[in-house]
């Protein structure tokens, strides 16, 4: 595919991604997709930043994967932050989870956990993961810090019957030379990871 085919094509996508967000089209199909009389059969929720692999090596093929045309090439974007940037060892602090610009960018996972944990919901998920697939990223570890409407759903999610497997990838970032002892944000609330 020429290159300028393939930029107007992926701005194309942009456009058209940018339009489901803020209608909010993406929430609506989830939910409706949950509900346990559309598919009986759905088991399992995959959260990831990483559905795109590599150029031609996609992690999930998706639909929408599937249907790119032969030799697009595109950049891939990560939907997470990372630990720090890619050239520089120097992990970055995470930004409070109390900031709607910061928790925006976890939009698939508060998505997610908001309409799971929704009691009027009736769904058949017991496998729920949000996967890093060994990125230098994860869910901003700020969401234990405080109670907050995301973690909540989250303990609610957790409580519900049927729940098998749960994998849950968080960025620690500048953590990772902490002692045990200061990581008591694990210990919040009534569902200590």
């Amino acid at each position: 595919m020429p290159s300028r085919e393939a930029l107007s094509y992926y701005n194309s996508l942009v456009q058209q991604q940018d339009n489901v967000i803020e209608s909010g089209a993406d929430e609506q199909a989830f939910r409706y997709a949950l509900q346990e009389s559309r598919f009986p059969h759905l088991e399992k929720v995959t959260v990831t930043p990483a559905a795109h692999g590599f150029l031609f090596f996609p992690l999930y093929e998706t639909p929408m994967i599937r249907a790119f045309p032969y030799g697009f090439v595109y950049p891939i974007q990560r939907g997470w932050s990372c630990a720090g940037h890619v050239y520089d060892d120097a992990p970055q602090p995470a930004e409070p989870w109390e900031d709607e610009e910061e928790k925006r960018k976890w939009r698939g996972f508060r998505i997610v956990l908001r309409h799971l944990a929704d009691p009027k919901l009736p769904h058949n998920i017991s496998q729920l993961s949000f996967d890093n697939n060994k990125l230098a990223t994860g869910i901003n570890h700020l969401i234990f810090n405080q109670p907050n409407e995301e973690y909540d759903n989250l303990c609610r999610t957790l409580e519900r019957p049927g729940l098998k497997s749960f994998t849950l990838s968080l960025v620690m970032g500048y953590l990772s030379g902490w002692d045990a002892e200061e990581w008591n944000f694990f210990k919040m609330g009534d569902c200590a990871v």
